[in-house]
């Protein structure tokens, strides 16, 4: 299980979608977000990754029940260890964390930049909640090991082929 201030940051991750439920009005609706994601996901990486499916593969903003599906397709990834754990980066399973400034720019659209851990939490005190910028932790495939570089190969063949 994950803590809710992560799963938090990486739903946000999904304001670009369309009917995000944005604003106090939709804040029951959010929570249930948090909650479902929180539930399904195994850890920090495995919410990363339902996160990021449902990035590319959504239009709109999704409901638990999509959640709870992308956990499943996802899950054995993140059963199975890397049994070589020794990257300082990703202590095996192929992810590594990384901190993001969205800006939106209107129209459903933002702009993401990486930022660094220092930067991430000076700006989470400047532009903490819902507004034109907001950070988010998240993940990525390490680039540190050969591990996480396999994998993003492989994850890369796999999206073109289909």
């Amino acid at each position: 299980m994950i803590e809710r201030t992560f799963a938090e940051a990486q739903l946000m991750r999904l304001t670009g979608l369309d009917f995000f439920p944005l604003g106090n009005e939709h804040a029951k609706y959010r929570a249930e977000l948090v909650k479902a994601l929180c539930g399904c996901s195994l850890t920090d990486a495995h919410a990363g990754a339902i996160v990021d499916l449902c990035a590319r593969c959504l239009r709109q903003a999704p409901k638990p029940a999509d959640l709870y599906q992308f956990a499943e397709q996802t899950a054995e990834r993140f059963r199975q260890r890397n049994t070589n754990g020794d990257c300082p980066y990703c202590h095996g399973t192929g992810f590594s964390r990384t901190w993001i400034l969205h800006t939106h720019e209107g129209n459903g659209h933002y702009r993401e930049e990486q930022v660094s851990a220092s930067q991430y939490s000076e700006l989470r005190e400047k532009v903490q909640g819902i507004g034109v910028q907001h950070v988010a932790e998240g993940v990525v495939r390490c680039q540190e090991c050969n591990y996480g570089r396999r994998l993003a190969v492989a994850e890369q063949t796999e999206r073109q082929a289909s």
